[in-house]
């Protein structure tokens, strides 16, 4: 996947990407390679998410995609990747929730 990042196309492999998340008309793109420096980029999250494959992604909250296979941990309203908690909202609850079951 190609992103435009500070006037420049970025490739990222999907393997690298942790998780998204979404501030309005930007998105943040977590690394494996670097997550203390994300990638910032002028794109929606809906945007994104199209372009995304869903076997390997999924949108969990209104400002978050998760790399499915990153998941380290599921809480009852959160996944954890690393060291990050990520929300997992009620829209999205049902969805996940299947997910969970059949990874089980």
């Amino acid at each position: 996947m190609f992103l435009k990042v500070e006037y420049q196309l970025v490739r990222i492999a999907y393997n690298d990407i942790l998780y998204i998340e979404g501030l309005k008309d930007y998105v943040k793109v977590y690394r494996l390679s670097d997550p203390a420096k994300p990638l910032l980029s002028l794109t929606s999250l809906k945007t994104l998410e199209e372009k995304l494959p869903t076997r390997q992604f999924m949108r969990v909250h209104r400002s978050f995609i998760v790399a499915l296979d990153r998941i380290n941990a599921v809480t009852r309203n959160s996944v954890q990747i690393g060291q990050a908690m990520i929300p997992v909202s009620d829209q999205y609850k049902d969805v996940f929730g299947q997910f969970i079951s059949r990874w089980l």
